[in-house]
């Protein structure tokens, strides 16, 4: 799929922002011109960015815990339940892309594999950057 101009720049200044810590430059700039191109694109991104810094920042957690840390249990249903949804979320936005773009991202980012799941929680690492600009711009405005 090609990718605008307008979309590489929008990802430039994400990245520019998260002092170029994005991993996933190319699949950002995907979802953002398929942002652009489908009806509630625009909506499905903001979902999957608020998703996204919960299920990274939560992810950290669970990573420094253990089963028997207190709240563990919870944590852990929360953050299956919203990596569930912003799965969904996701394949709703690629759902608009060519087959084989479509077919491209899912393989590497939403297949039940270790490394399909490292890929999809860096990625939504790179979207929670989205967010943290997002709310950057409101308080700058």
């Amino acid at each position: 799929m090609e990718i605008s101009l307008k979309a590489r720049d929008f990802v430039e200044q994400i990245d520019n922002f998260s002092q170029h810590k994005l991993t996933n430059r190319d699949a950002i700039e995907l979802l953002i011109e398929l942002t652009w191109a489908t009806p509630y694109g625009q909506q499905r991104i903001d979902e999957i960015a608020f998703l996204s810094k919960f299920l990274s920042n939560t992810y950290g957690i669970l990573k420094r815990s253990t089963s028997e840390t207190e709240g563990y249990e919870k944590l852990t249903g929360e953050f299956q339940k919203n990596l569930e949804k912003v799965i969904e979320e996701l394949k709703g936005l690629v759902d608009a892309a060519p087959p084989e773009t479509k077919e491209k991202f899912s393989s590497m980012f939403l297949t039940m594999s270790a490394e399909s799941f490292e890929n999809l929680m860096n990625l939504l690492h790179d979207l929670s950057w989205l967010k943290n600009w997002y709310i950057d711009q409101k308080s700058s405005a």
